[in-house]
C-alpha cells in the first residue's frame, strides 16, 4: 500500500473513532446521578386560641362615690399684731391648745409705748382741769355780763349809762375771745383723746387674745425676742365646735346640694349633707378652703372630732337588684354600637346588647344576652 493511501486510512480511521466517543460520552454524562432537592418542612398544626371567658350572670349593681374627706372649722380666725411690728415679749400658745376668750397668746415688747400712754393720760387729765377751770370762769363772765346789762338797765344818767355800756362791751369782748379759746380747748382735747385712743388701740393689737373659746389650729414658730413685722399671722383660733367636713371636687361627679352620704369617723357611721359644690355658687369663694371643693355637715358630731381629722364619705347614685352584669372587659363598642363576642360551638359571634347602669367594674345588660351565656374578655 503506497504511502498516499496509508495516510487516508488513518484519517479515515480517526474519524470514526471520534464518531464513536461523541455517543459514548454523552451517554455517560445523562447517566450521571442528580442533586436531591430537599424536602419541604413539614406543616405545624396552629395551636387552639386561647380566650378569657366570662358567664354571664346576675348580681346587685351599686354605684357609690367613696372618698376621703377632712374636717375644717367654719370660723377661723387668723390673729396678728396689725400695723404694730417688734421684738417678741412673749408667747404662750402652741398648736393644738386649747385657749378661752380673752386668753393672752403673745405680746410684742412696747414698754416705750405703755409709758407714752401713761404720760399721755397725765398730759389728758391735766388739760380737762384746765378745761374745767375756763368753764368756771366763763361761767363767771357770763355772770358779769348780765349784771353790767342790769346796771346799764339802772343808770341814772348819761355818764353813768356811758360807764355801763363802757363795761359791758368789754365783757362782751372778753365772752367773745373766751368762746374762740374754749374751741380751740375742746378741739385739742379732743385731739389728745383720739391720739391716746390710737396709743390704746396699738397696745391692745401688741396683745394677741383669744376672740374664742377654741384651738390653736397654727402657730408660728417663735420665741421671745424675735423680730415680728406688722400684719404677720402668729397664729390662728378656731371653733372646734362648728366643723365642715371637705372633699377635693376633682375627679368627683354626681354629688349635689342636699344629698345624704354616710361619713365613717374611726369606725363609726354619721349622716352627712352636702351643703355646697363647686357648681352650687356663682363666684368663687373668698375662702380659699372652700374653692373646688364640695362641702358637707355631719350631724351629731362628736366632740373628739378636731379641724384635720380624716374621714371617709360614702353616697349612694344607684342601685340595681338581681341584674345581668358582664364586665366592662367585655363590652365592645363601635360608634355608637355595644356589642360582645358569645363564644358558642366553639365559634365566636357578635351580638349587639343594650346597657343600662354601670359600675367601676361591670356594666348591666338590658338585652341581647341571657344568663349562662359565655362571653370573650378583651
Amino acid at each position: 500500500m503506497n504511502t498516499a493511501l496509508k495516510k487516508a486510512v488513518r484519517i479515515t480511521a480517526a474519524l470514526l473513532v471520534s464518531i464513536l466517543l461523541i455517543p459514548a460520552v454523552t451517554s455517560c454524562s445523562v447517566l450521571l446521578p442528580r442533586e436531591q432537592e430537599p424536602l419541604p418542612p413539614p406543616l405545624a398544626e396552629p395551636p387552639e386560641p386561647s380566650y378569657n371567658l366570662y358567664t354571664v350572670k346576675r348580681l346587685d349593681l351599686i354605684n357609690q362615690i367613696q372618698e376621703g374627706g377632712i374636717f375644717i372649722p367654719v370660723t377661723e380666725y387668723p390673729l396678728s399684731f396689725g400695723d404694730n411690728s417688734g421684738r417678741l415679749a412673749e408667747i404662750n400658745i402652741k398648736s393644738g391648745d386649747r385657749v378661752k376668750k380673752g386668753d393672752l397668746l403673745a405680746k410684742l415688747n412696747v414698754e416705750d409705748l405703755e409709758y407714752n400712754i401713761s404720760q399721755m393720760e397725765i398730759e389728758l387729765k391735766k388739760q380737762k382741769l384746765s378745761f374745767e377751770k375756763m368753764k368756771i370762769d366763763y361761767n363767771k363772765l357770763l355772770s358779769d355780763i348780765e349784771d353790767a346789762k342790769a346796771v346799764l338797765a339802772a343808770a341814772q344818767d348819761d355818764q353813768e349809762a356811758e360807764q355801763a355800756r363802757n363795761r359791758l362791751e368789754e365783757l362782751e369782748r372778753q365772752r367773745q375771745k373766751t368762746d374762740i379759746d374754749i374751741e380751740i380747748y375742746e378741739l385739742n382735747l379732743r385731739q389728745q383723746e383720739a391720739n391716746l385712743e390710737r396709743s390704746k388701740k396699738r397696745l391692745e393689737n401688741a396683745q394677741l387674745r383669744s376672740p374664742i373659746d377654741g384651738i390653736v389650729n397654727f402657730a408660728e414658730g417663735l420665741d421671745p425676742g424675735d423680730w415680728v413685722d406688722n400684719n404677720r399671722t402668729i397664729c390662728t383660733v378656731v371653733d372646734p365646735t362648728n366643723l365642715y367636713l371637705r372633699l377635693n371636687a376633682a375627679g368627683i361627679n354626681g354629688l349635689h346640694l342636699g344629698m345624704e352620704a354616710d361619713v365613717e369617723i374611726d369606725g363609726e357611721i354619721y349622716k352627712g349633707t352636702v351643703v355646697m359644690t363647686p357648681g352650687s355658687t356663682s363666684q368663687q369663694p373668698s375662702d380659699q378652703r372652700l374653692r373646688n371643693a364640695i362641702i358637707l355637715t355631719v350631724d351629731e358630731l362628736p366632740e373628739s372630732v378636731l379641724p384635720g381629722q380624716q374621714a371617709i364619705v360614702r353616697v349612694l347614685l344607684e342601685k340595681r337588684d338581681n341584674v345581668l352584669v358582664i364586665p366592662k372587659a367585655g363590652l365592645r363598642t363601635y360608634g355608637s354600637r355595644n356589642y360582645v363576642l358569645v363564644r358558642e360551638d366553639e365559634k365566636n359571634k357578635e351580638v349587639d346588647i343594650d346597657i343600662g347602669m354601670q359600675t367601676a367594674t361591670y356594666i348591666e345588660v338590658i338585652s341581647g344576652l341571657e344568663e349562662g351565656d359565655v362571653i370573650i374578655l378583651r
